[in-house]
């Protein structure tokens, strides 16, 4: 997409409303013209690539996610009109979606309603873009060398591309990471823990427990000290917290950060029915009230499966190792049992070869007696 005729300004508002749309291939077109605009003008480490960076790596993810779900499943692109919190919202906004109308629901890892961060998925396959971002001097943007390979290999291309996507949104992450790092401030603290816990979510898509526990210990930590405790972004941490533990095998932690983030949007819920209640509350507030009242209702019953799910999951486990225990037990007796039974033998030899003697010594005496008898019939004879 050129970006001649367009501000940096413009590509950056762009994709955020493809972003909050569900449009992510679209929204990786028009941030990554907006990352390398900026990075171009101010560097590629510069204050004002922290935003564009994040809102990057974010589309990135979303795109690995959509294309590493099956498509099929006949669930209908959302509206960019109605999803989209902006005021801008006509159809004329809405991208092409190369021919497909179907979708597919982010997978179990995303908690963006939890989080309210928007973040629904697509089926829109898109060249991985292969930008390296080794070099200061050079500024993010996509490759798409690949254009011209067969369709035949389809499915490799695919892993591929999703591989390539989630390595991308890493390494832009991680330049995202380092210059909110060098910025101090509430604003610019609250971002850091933003990307660190997108830097997270991509750690979880690559099966990388330990380093997505790290980023989302930061994370909380963070957002607990500028936040409210009722503030659904922390109970966003902690349910991602839940699914890391869930990975990483500790089903303790896992329970723990599932209850915390349960605790939060209770919390959340009663804020707003006692707002609710209030004396001057506007119509327009009580209508958004009741919307977030509605979500927070219908995501209770989630973390509580969640919960319920990891609970039976440590059940099953401590039974196996319990089993596995009272096998070993079982196998230590028997071998016992066989040492013992092994050693009777060895008495009865040595009893049998005691018998034994004695009945050498028994027909020795019979022997003996021979002489005896046949004498006593001489004298016999002789009377």
């Amino acid at each position: 997409m050129s970006t001649e005729s367009r501000s940096p300004e413009q590509c950056l508002e762009e994709g955020k409303k493809y972003l909050a749309a569900g449009y992510p291939a679209e929204a990786v077109e028009s941030l990554q013209d907006a990352c390398a605009i900026l990075a171009e003008e101010y560097g590629q480490t510069a204050p004002e690539l922290a935003e564009p960076y994040y809102l990057y790596g974010k589309a990135l993810l979303e795109l690995a996610r959509s294309q590493s779900t099956v498509l099929g499943s006949g669930i209908p692109v959302p509206n960019k009109s109605s999803d989209s919190s902006d005021d801008e919202g006509d159809d004329e906004d809405a991208p092409e979606t190369n021919g497909t109308n179907e979708a597919t629901p982010s997978t179990v890892s995303s908690t963006t309603n939890i989080g309210e961060t928007p973040g629904p998925s697509t089926g829109n396959e898109r060249e991985a873009p292969g930008p390296s971002t080794a070099n200061e001097g050079e500024a993010p943007g996509p490759s798409t060398a690949n254009e011209g390979e067969a369709s035949g290999s389809n499915d490799t291309n695919e892993g591929e591309e999703d591989e390539s996507d989630l390595k991308l949104a890493w390494e832009i992450l991680e330049l995202a990471r380092v210059i909110c790092q060098k910025q101090n401030g509430e604003e610019n603290k609250l971002k850091l823990s933003d990307v660190q816990l997108v830097l997270a979510e991509v750690s979880l898509e690559n099966d990388q427990s330990d380093e997505a526990i790290a980023d989302l210990n930061s994370c909380l930590q963070i957002r607990e000290l500028f936040l409210e405790p009722h503030d659904r972004r922390l109970a966003e941490v902690h349910f991602n917290l839940g699914l890391a533990y869930i990975l990483s095998k500790q089903p303790d932690l896992a329970i723990s950060h599932f209850s915390s983030a349960k605790t939060v949007l209770v919390k959340r819920r009663e804020l707003l029915d006692g707002e609710m209640r209030g004396a001057e509350v506007s119509e327009e507030r009580k209508m958004a009230i009741k919307e977030e009242v509605s979500e927070i209702t219908a995501l209770l019953p989630d973390i509580k499966v969640k919960i319920s799910d990891t609970q039976e999951m440590k059940r099953m486990v401590e039974d196996k190792e319990n089993q596995t225990l009272a096998g070993e037990e079982s196998g230590f007796s028997a071998v016992s049992s066989s040492a013992a039974d092994f050693s009777k033998p060895a008495t009865d030899i040595s009893h049998l070869v005691r018998k034994r003697v004695v009945t050498e010594a028994g027909e020795g005496s019979s022997v003996a007696k021979k002489p005896r008898t046949q004498e006593n019939g001489q004298a016999s004879a002789e009377q």
